[in-house]
């Protein structure tokens, strides 16, 4: 906002927001592909304010998308930035679009759940498995 495009505070990167940071970046001369990357964040860097210079603006941190977002331990924003990273390096190292890195990036996450889910699944199972053995050992 402070660089002079227009988005609202909401927590949420959708698209107005990835609009506004291709226009950003196309004004910054960087690559517009609406990702927020080191580049563009270091160019935004430029446009940011203390405190002491935001009289009336609401933190992030109080906007209630960010604080529902951030409940239970924030591991939703743990996961969303994980997903962002694999997308930003994705674009970055093939040089394939950012809506096209961002579902490559929702897939690994999609197969890495699952594959974490049937991990935790097996273990359990011969955990289970190791106590039925356990209490058949037992002398009568």
């Amino acid at each position: 906002m402070r660089a002079g495009y227009s988005v609202k505070v909401d927590g949420d990167f959708g698209a107005a927001t990835k609009q506004a940071v291709m226009m950003f970046q196309s004004g910054a001369g960087l690559t517009a592909d609406g990702v927020a990357g080191p580049e563009t964040m270091r160019a935004l860097g430029e446009w940011r304010q203390s405190a002491e210079e935001q009289p009336g603006e609401v933190p992030v941190s109080e906007v209630d998308q960010v604080k529902d977002a951030t409940k239970g331990g924030g591991l939703l924003v743990l996961v969303v930035a994980v997903r962002d990273q694999i997308a930003e390096t994705a674009s970055y190292l093939t040089g394939i679009e950012a809506e096209t890195s961002q579902t490559l990036a929702n897939g690994l996450m999609a197969g890495s759940a699952a594959l974490g889910i049937g991990l935790a699944a097996y273990a359990l199972y011969g955990w289970w498995k190791s106590r039925q053995t356990d209490e058949g050992d037992v002398p009568a």
